[in-house]
């Protein structure tokens, strides 16, 4: 997990509170929402920038999704619907997996 023993016994046992690294170590060895446990931690700001850049709370996304989503951004409404379109178009013809 990234976390000695002894940093773990002082955050559990002895009410230390751990620092972003050490919440978001233990949010991924959790699956927990990085978010929340950032929060819990009284990390509240850095919560909040974490969920402003890569989404709501719980919501999971890859680095593909937020390349999709900057990309959705400078599209207008009539050039996501033709993506869409081509997108549909193509998985379409594609055998499933």
């Amino acid at each position: 997990m990234g976390l000695s023993r002894q940093r773990l016994s002082r955050i559990l046992l002895q009410g230390e509170s751990p620092g972003i690294e050490a919440c978001l170590r233990l949010a991924q060895a959790q699956d927990r929402d990085p978010a929340t446990v950032l929060r819990a931690a009284g990390h509240v700001g850095v919560a909040d920038l974490l969920a402003a850049l890569y989404g709501a709370k719980g919501e999971r996304t890859t680095a593909t999704d937020r390349r999709w989503r900057r990309l959705r951004e400078t599209l207008s409404e009539a050039e996501v619907t033709a993506v869409e379109s081509v997108l549909v178009s193509l998985a379409g013809k594609r055998p499933r997996k």
